[in-house]
């Protein structure tokens, strides 16, 4: 993420980083694209409406083109609900004049609403938890100004990613409150010994400290990283539990560490608490959609967990507290190996009010592991 602003104060992104983050964010949909246009902000006042103004609903004639632009979720919000109210209509319409039998379900047909960008900032509309959220990417509230000519806009971009260029200004450090210390939720002050640089994954920043070699990170209620398949019954999808990461070595690598848990396209390894209560081992591999496989039960309030690079896949292990065996729990390679890799810690809490990890004899070797199933 860029350090520079450009000169009006705001960061651009490149069309073509538009494009890889919409691209990456949630596999190819083969389906065809139903414009939609709706207003919040008035172009001549810069301010908000009192109400959301539909400018455009759906048209399938060719050559339709719409767009969604919005930070505070209203806009959003208004789609949804609008389009929940057509599926209701639509399902008694089909029972009324097709056919009786016609399932009643097709009236709540799952819903994705993604967004580019996801701001920074309080929201004032909200989505039901039966509609899966994805924000391609997490941005600050000072980010992605739209509407600027192509030309324009483009040179405002290229201004904040080369730092300096055509008049842009370094981003200013937030003053920090007296007093404070590696607890506050700042990812540059923070650091594990051994390990790189860390820093927050798209800049969503989280509650971490750093006290003796240990790293506790508490996450806030509704916060995961799970992209459930689309389906009568499956959760929200939620990408939104901050996240310390770092950029590790070139080459094959191995990270490992002590996980303890509190009471109460990505891949994570995990040690939570299943819906019976028992704290098992869990993997969960997102390829756009998330699987969820859960492991074994590790009693006992602690256990350790492993990552390995090697080539081009990754491999899960966990290891008893106080053993020396690595299991494995699973071993498979992302859909672009050779894509560069944040790797990193993060505590979520998709149920309860809140969920503390905490991170000890946290090591990172740049070794290449043998053999994944000889407990090495």
């Amino acid at each position: 993420m860029s350090n520079f602003l450009a000169p009006d104060g705001k960061r651009y992104f490149s069309y073509s980083q538009i494009a890889a983050t919409v691209s990456g964010s949630v596999p190819e949909v083969q389906k065809p694209i139903l414009a939609i246009s709706l207003e919040l902000y008035d172009d001549a006042t810069k301010t908000a409406n009192s109400s959301v103004i539909c400018k455009q609903w759906f048209d399938e004639a060719p050559g339709t083109f719409g767009s969604l632009v919005d930070d505070t979720r209203a806009t959003l919000q208004f789609a949804v609900e609008e389009l929940k109210r057509l599926q209701r209509w639509a399902s008694m319409w089909w029972r009324r004049n097709v056919t009786p039998d016609f399932p009643s379900h097709t009236s709540t047909r799952a819903l994705l609403a993604r967004q580019v960008h996801n701001k920074a900032k309080p929201k004032t509309g909200s989505l039901p938890d039966d509609v899966t959220y994805i924000a391609g990417e997490n941005v600050e509230d000072d980010a992605a100004a739209y509407g600027q000519g192509i030309a324009e806009h483009e040179a405002l971009a290229r201004s904040c990613a080369e730092g300096g260029a055509d008049g842009a200004r370094k981003r200013p450090r937030e003053a920090e409150p007296e007093g404070s210390d590696s607890a506050a939720p700042a990812g540059a002050g923070l650091s594990l010994s051994g390990l790189p640089a860390l820093r927050w994954l798209g800049g969503v920043e989280g509650a971490a400290s750093v006290e003796e070699g240990v790293l506790t990170m508490t996450a806030g209620a509704r916060t995961d990283w799970f992209n459930p398949p689309p389906g009568e019954g499956m959760p929200s999808g939620l990408a939104n539990a901050p996240c310390l990461v770092f950029s590790p070595p070139p080459g094959d690598w191995q990270l490992s560490a002590r996980v303890e848990v509190g009471p109460g396209d990505w891949c994570k390894c995990c040690y939570e608490l299943s819906p019976e209560g028992k704290p098992l081992v869990v993997s969960v591999v997102t390829r756009g959609i998330s699987d969820d496989a859960n492991g074994a039960a590790v009693e006992g309030g602690a256990v350790r967990l492993r990552i390995s690079k090697l080539g081009a896949a990754l491999a899960f292990h966990y290891a008893h507290d106080g053993g020396e065996a690595w299991t494995l729990t699973r071993i498979f390679c992302l859909r672009e190996p050779s894509a560069p890799l944040s790797v990193g810690f993060l505590a979520q809490c998709p149920t309860g009010q809140a969920c503390t990890a905490s991170f000890s004899r946290v090591a990172l070797t740049e070794t290449t592991l043998r053999d994944p199933r000889d407990g090495s």
